[in-house]
């Protein structure tokens, strides 16, 4: 599901020395404290690579994910490392949203590379996850695909967003518990959802039907039948079907997954035709919101929500995380991004895990510190494993589009949780 902004590398050996990288033995691995070989573990380093979809065939990137985790293991490693070691983060690779290419990647990371374990993962086309579980590889980040749920060697910073019925897990209804909050309620305010056509839009939307109900609201119409990849050319039949969805009036609320492209064309046809109800999008913020005239006409009015904090969050977690993010950047010109929100929250979980795994790292002890253990994270809420694999922390910020400002209405808001009975 999401977005944008490539980090800057000016002055690269400034950056090296700031960040405390090691040079990794040619291997790629060597002896932990414990005796043995580990994979991209020496006795000073940890290696650590990422995976994202940087460039798409249809515009879309998450590239600044990339950004945010260098930042995180940056101010790590200016700490002095975690249990003696400095983490070696060699960058993330692009699987372009492809699953063969996504495979392709997680055999180089593993195989050529050599790293530890994966972190940011911010893809919807996790092909390796199979292979990362054969090589017992841990990875870390937004857990909104099924691969991330019930797999003992994934960690959501959220948790686990697609948990399956029956599980004993929670599902989140996104937007509505912040909109709520923001907006004065939701009882008796009807709502329309719209998801894209593939397997992980239509579980969230029937989630988020089932906690749009527990929040309060009235589900009056859904639509999962839109391609992720592609652009309606008319939005007449969907725009009538929002329009007469709420006993032939339209609804209070349309709230939408899919990709921001599809946003701009719906958004756009729906005040078109006279609409002036609440738009809602949870996967679009970023600088695209002001810099892009279309995308920011689209949106005016629209609330967007985040699963970080945003960068005007006055906690002091968001004022250190931009100040590491700038560092990282090597500039303090810097326009913010969810996804960098997102790699630094997905490399804070990791630190943490590390931390707890001790001295004698291996892929086990990592796996088994992360089995059961509460993480505090002010930049996307704390999350507790094994809960996590089982369910999310259902945590969201909600922002508000206000011509040429996206402003915060709210920071993060956590549940409420929708039982997956």
């Amino acid at each position: 599901m999401r977005h944008k902004i490539a980090f800057l590398s000016a002055a690269l050996s400034g950056l090296l020395m700031l960040a405390g990288c090691t040079v990794p033995a040619s291997s790629g691995s060597s002896s932990a404290s414990g005796g043995g070989s580990v994979r991209g573990v020496t006795g000073s380093s940890v290696k650590v690579g990422g995976i994202m979809y940087k460039t798409t065939t249809y515009g879309a990137s998450v590239s600044g994910a990339d950004l945010g985790a260098k930042a995180a293991f940056m101010e790590a490693n200016a700490a002095g490392g975690v249990n003696g070691r400095k983490i070696d983060y060699i960058g993330a690779e692009d699987d372009h949203a492809d699953p063969a290419a996504n495979l392709s990647a997680v055999r180089k990371l593993v195989d050529q590379d050599g790293v530890f374990a994966l972190v940011p993962v911010e893809t919807y086309a996790l092909g390796g996850s199979a292979y990362l579980q054969q090589k017992n590889v841990p990875f870390v980040g937004w857990g909104y695909l099924p691969q991330f749920c019930n797999n003992p060697y994934a960690f959501g910073f959220n948790g686990c967003d697609q948990p399956a019925p029956g599980s004993g897990g929670s599902g989140s209804p996104v937007v509505f518990g912040a909109l709520a909050k923001a907006t004065g309620g939701a009882r008796g305010r009807s709502v329309f959802l719209f998801g894209s056509d593939d397997q992980v839009n239509r579980q969230t939307v029937a989630m988020v039907n089932k906690g749009a109900a527990l929040v309060g609201y009235k589900v009056v119409g859904t639509d999962t039948t839109i391609p992720q990849t592609s652009v309606p050319s008319d939005w007449t039949p969907f725009v009538h079907k929002v329009m007469t969805a709420d006993h032939g009036r339209p609804p209070a609320i349309v709230s939408s997954m899919m990709s921001t492209p599809n946003n701009v064309g719906l958004f756009t046809a729906l005040r078109g035709a006279g609409y002036r109800g609440i738009l809602t999008d949870s996967i679009s913020f970023g600088p695209n919101l002001l810099s892009n005239r279309q995308i920011n006409h689209a949106f005016q009015g629209a609330y967007v929500s985040t699963p970080v904090q945003t960068p005007d969050s006055k906690q002091p977690a968001v004022q250190t995380m931009k100040t590491w993010l700038q560092k990282a950047a090597g500039t303090t010109n810097l326009q913010y991004t969810q996804d960098m929100g997102v790699g630094y929250a997905s490399a804070k979980v990791f630190l943490a895990i590390l931390k707890a795994a001790g001295r004698d790292l291996t892929p086990q002890s990592f796996v088994k510190a992360g089995a059961h253990i509460t993480i505090k994270n002010p930049i996307s809420g704390d999350i507790s494993f094994p809960a996590g694999r089982i369910g999310t922390n259902g945590c969201q910020a909600l922002t508000q589009v206000r011509g040429s400002q996206v402003k915060q209405v709210t920071d993060l808001v956590c549940g409420p949780l929708v039982p997956m009975k």
